[in-house]
């Protein structure tokens, strides 16, 4: 039934099954994993605090179809898009940098306090490259839904979701995850990155987790 609430993108119910669902796999990993669903994404909160290894937000997977990319926003940010090409490859798929940087989609969203606080953050958008439709009809829906649907009443669960793709970018984003959960060392910012200071000052804490 429609209602009137005006929600923060796509619909909260289809986030926490993907959160969940990946939390699921990698509660037996080296580290720990957290889903966290961030009921305030453009505001300063103050639990998004502390030095995670990294933070992957999967809040911009949308129901397209399967896709040839997967895009990352603010592209260029830090060595975990190195980790997401790795498993991208798995899948025979690219990467494709941020389409509207001028947005700034990566200053606007759940992970930038952890950013703020030097956790590295990986965001991801489900590509537009579409495998079983025509040349920009992923673009074309990606609008609409930008249009009609983001922020707006209209955004809710429909049957006629396409979440094949869905699930291959979960699919790869748990690779991601696993990949950071078992390593010995914790992913960085790319030189140059105005987020590194801060990482850098959490160094000598880190040192202990690296050893063990």
């Amino acid at each position: 039934m429609a209602d009137a609430i005006e929600r923060a993108g796509k619909s909260p119910h289809a986030f926490m099954a993907e959160a969940l669902g990946v939390q699921a796999r990698l509660v037996e990993q080296r580290r720990i994993f957290v889903a966290a669903a961030c009921a305030a994404e453009d505001q300063s909160l103050a639990s998004e605090r502390g030095y995670p290894a990294a933070v992957i937000n999967i809040d911009a997977l949308h129901p397209l179809g399967r896709a040839k990319d997967i895009e990352v926003v603010g592209f260029g940010a830090s060595d975990l898009e190195d980790l997401l090409a790795e498993a991208a490859k798995i899948q025979k798929r690219t990467l494709t940098p941020d389409q509207r940087p001028e947005a700034g989609y990566f200053y606007r969203s759940d992970h930038f306090n952890f950013a703020k606080a030097g956790v590295p953050a990986l965001y991801v958008k489900s590509g537009a490259m579409l495998r079983d439709k025509p040349e920009g009809t992923g673009k074309a829906m990606l609008d609409a839904f930008t249009a009609e649907r983001y922020h707006k009443p209209g955004d809710e669960y429909s049957e006629d979701w396409d979440v094949s793709g869905s699930i291959e970018d979960l699919r790869l984003l748990f690779e991601v995850g696993a990949r950071v959960a078992n390593a010995k060392t914790w992913p960085e910012w790319r030189d140059g990155n105005e987020f590194r200071p801060a990482r850098d000052k959490s160094a000598k804490s880190r040192e202990r987790t690296e050893e063990e």
